[in-house]
């Protein structure tokens, strides 16, 4: 995947946005502002 960006958020498994939802929300926002301004 030529455009992959992996974001390691620690203490977590596989149910991120509810285990650790507002780093999800952080990295999600970041990487949609990087994306599309």
């Amino acid at each position: 995947m030529p455009d992959l960006e992996r974001v390691l958020i620690a203490d977590c498994g596989h149910w991120t946005q509810q285990e650790k939802p507002e780093e999800t929300s952080r990295a999600m926002i970041a990487w949609l502002k990087k994306r599309f301004g």
